[in-house]
């Protein structure tokens, strides 16, 4: 497969120009587009500063800063650079009407290697697929996370008619461009998202009914478990606190406060059942010898020793 050199971002909004500044900051030829050159004036003057910004933080030099810009183009005309571009990254409004539309004209237009991808953060990706007709195999999610050109994940999301190698492809090209690709689901918020509505729901819930005020919850989020995001995901830390005391608090849950979710509970007592506790057993979710969890142990610490050095510095900056 060819490689990628030139990629069309449809949409100057908050996610299309920070993928845009990140892809031309990797080396690729980007060209944005907008209907209108008043948004699309807005987005280069944001990526202009956005360099600047990182410039002065240190993060890029002067000459890194003027090449990203150099590789920068701006169009209100979507045929000229769908014509030649090797990838496209679709980031419209959230309408899958339109996006389908989008899709189809792209199909029409593009070469026939062209990947098109979508930002999309939920939509169906066969719906997608299926609208680009002469090549539903080399249509995918790709979903970025806000703010794009800095956050390193992104989902990559297979269509069942979508060819293994164009996963692949843009897995390899995330991953020179710096990002952490992960496989998905074609589901609906895919992975990421049902895991951050479902906070998201529990917080709004939290505050609707009294128990603590938004400031208090995005404070109690940001210095627990929260904290530790950054080093572990939720299989890691279950594993660490002990798959039976989460177990214990989930069933205290469901007697409480209504909780049901019984597909989670079942995961979790069958493992607890087997004496997979965790660390402290030796296996969870994941396997442990006495070398390992001495690793972790000592890797987590000076991690998030770290962390705590810039989570309190942040802070401060922050409140002043």
């Amino acid at each position: 497969m060819e490689k990628i050199t030139s990629v069309l971002v449809l949409g100057a909004g908050v996610m299309g120009k920070g993928i845009a500044q990140h892809t031309a900051s990797h080396g690729l030829n980007a060209t944005v587009y907008s209907r209108t050159k008043a948004t699309l004036a807005k987005c280069r003057t944001q990526i202009s500063e956005s360099l600047a910004d990182l410039e002065a933080r240190g993060r890029i030099s002067r000459s890194e800063g003027d090449l990203t810009l150099s590789r920068l183009t701006y169009t209100t005309d979507m045929e000229p650079a769908a014509r030649r571009c090797g990838l496209v990254i679709e980031t419209v409004s959230e309408n899958l009407d339109l996006k389908q539309r989008l899709f189809k004209r792209l199909d029409a237009i593009c070469p026939a290697e062209t990947i098109l991808a979508s930002n999309t953060s939920s939509f169906d990706i066969d719906a997608l697929a299926d609208a680009a007709e002469r090549r539903p195999e080399r249509v995918l999610g790709m979903h970025w996370f806000h703010p794009p050109h800095i956050t390193p994940g992104i989902e990559i999301i297979a269509s069942a008619k979508t060819a293994p190698e164009m996963v692949d492809a843009l897995c390899g090209l995330c991953r020179d461009m710096g990002k952490t690709p992960t496989r998905c689901a074609n589901t609906p918020g895919f992975v990421a998202n049902r895991i951050q509505m479902a906070m998201a729901a529990e917080a709004l819930a939290i505050t609707a009914q009294g128990l603590a005020a938004p400031e208090e919850v995005d404070a109690i989020v940001r210095s627990t478990f929260g904290f530790r995001l950054g080093a572990f995901g939720p299989f890691e830390i279950m594993d660490m606190a002990g798959l039976d005391t989460y177990l214990a608090i989930m069933e205290y849950m469901r007697e409480k406060l209504g909780w049901d979710n019984p597909e989670a509970e079942k995961l979790l007592a069958s493992r607890v059942k087997e004496g997979r506790l965790g660390l402290k057993s030796g296996a969870g979710f994941y396997d442990y010898d006495n070398e390992a969890e001495k690793r972790l142990l000592s890797w987590r610490d000076a991690f998030l020793a770290r962390r705590l050095d810039v989570f309190n510095a942040e802070n401060n900056e922050r409140d002043t």
